[in-house]
């Protein structure tokens, strides 16, 4: 009865610290790739805008000459 008992409680245990483990895992995972994301959506930006941007200003230096 006594190891019965002591089996399913490590079991349950073992469960417990398996998922603790896989999250942590996930958020570390994901911490760790935020700033490289971040750094790819700033560039991302940056390409979508600059040209447009840069148009509107030869635009208007023509326009002032």
């Amino acid at each position: 009865m006594f190891n019965s008992v002591f089996f399913l409680y490590c079991e349950c245990v073992f469960v417990r610290l398996f998922a603790v483990s896989e999250k942590l895992s996930e958020n570390v995972q994901i911490v760790a790739n935020e700033p490289s994301l971040a750094f790819f959506r700033i560039q991302e930006h940056v390409h979508k805008t600059m040209p447009p941007l840069v148009d509107k200003k030869v635009f208007l230096l023509y326009r002032t000459l």
